[in-house]
């Protein structure tokens, strides 16, 4: 019998800019670095014999939790990746929600039928992981492993080894949780799953139980996703929220070539909307306009004179380079998601 311990990777881009990021390889937020210190002292008296992860940058991250404190090399095997998006790669919900309404509402209530272009289906991903679990088991009996994943696809990989109809009824996991499978050679028994018992209070997120209707589901997406759209006027982007602009943002991603850095010129979001994890998307926003233009740094100025700004700065991986300068590193360290597998 060997057992594995599945873990959901720490809050990443993806989640906290409220973007598609599937293969997308995105970075670890602050948050995140934290849950991960918390997940490395929940495992620090397990025993664990090897660790496997998928080769993007935020499960290859998380799993330094139980990597550094067991002294355990990392295996990566990109058919632990996510459900592959397509077209739909680091596209905002917002916008996806405004475009594709009927897709995107197929995709949340994982229709076994959805499918874009480029992308997987949910079947295709079960048999994926399953398959990717087996054999990770099989190469490790009588022994304990932790495998770091995605929270699609070990959600569906979870419904398929309970037997679940559908997808949707097993609960969305959070940021780190932990499932607990015995893998015999000729099924995987799920003893657990979703369990944050080592994240507390801003570490874990609210309880969001699945929409029941596509109603539902479209309404907390617009009520929380934001797209973009080029303003009337000047080269600025308007941040809408259903059919109201509650924000701007202007990105010169050519700027400080030498430095290869993008600059955020401006961005603003409606006073009354703050602190609703809004004004972030326009930060995520800039990070993907600079991101493809190939820069590997952003930038902003603010001074002392605007400590709300410089709050905001720290809290999501800004450091102040010099006088009214801020930097944010934006580059993930390791082959490109572009790769595929066979």
């Amino acid at each position: 019998m060997t057992k594995i311990y599945l873990i959901r990777h720490a809050q990443a881009d993806g989640n906290l800019y409220r973007r598609c990021q599937a293969w997308y390889d995105g970075l670890i937020t602050p948050t995140g670095y934290r849950q991960i210190e918390a997940l490395e002292q929940r495992f620090r008296d397990v025993p664990i014999d090897a660790a496997y992860s998928s080769d993007l940058f935020r499960t290859m991250t998380t799993a330094g939790a139980i990597c550094r404190s067991h002294r355990l090399p990392l295996h990566t095997d990109p058919q632990l990746r996510e459900i592959r998006s397509g077209r739909w790669e680091d596209r905002p919900w917002g916008d996806l929600l405004r475009t594709e309404r009927d897709s995107l509402l197929a995709f949340w209530r994982c229709d076994p039928a959805w499918q874009v272009e480029g992308s997987e289906t949910f079947g295709e991903i079960q048999h994926r992981f399953d398959t990717a679990v087996r054999r990770i088991a099989a190469a490790h009996p009588g022994q304990t492993v932790a495998v770091f994943a995605h929270g699609c696809i070990i959600r569906s990989a979870i419904a398929y080894w309970l037997g679940t109809a559908t997808i949707r009824e097993i609960p969305h996991g959070d940021n780190t949780c932990v499932a607990l499978l015995e893998c015999d050679g000729r099924q995987v028994h799920v003893k657990w799953y979703n369990n944050i018992d080592h994240l507390s209070g801003d570490l874990a997120n609210a309880p969001h139980p699945a929409a029941k209707t596509d109603e539902e589901t479209a309404s907390g997406i617009e009520r929380t996703s934001l797209y973009f759209r080029p303003e009337a006027r000047g080269e600025a982007l308007a941040a809408m929220l259903g059919d109201r602009q509650v924000g701007s943002l202007k990105v010169d991603a050519r700027w400080d070539a030498a430095a290869n850095a993008g600059y955020i010129s401006f961005l603003n979001i409606s006073p009354e909307l703050r602190r609703r994890r809004l004004g972030v998307q326009l930060l995520g926003q800039a990070v993907s306009l600079c991101r493809a233009s190939g820069r590997d740094r952003i930038r902003l100025e603010c001074g002392e004179d605007h400590p709300e700004v410089q709050s905001f700065c720290r809290k999501y991986g800004f450091y102040q380079l010099e006088g009214a300068v801020w930097e944010k590193d934006i580059r993930c360290n390791h082959p490109s998601y572009t790769e595929t597998f066979k």
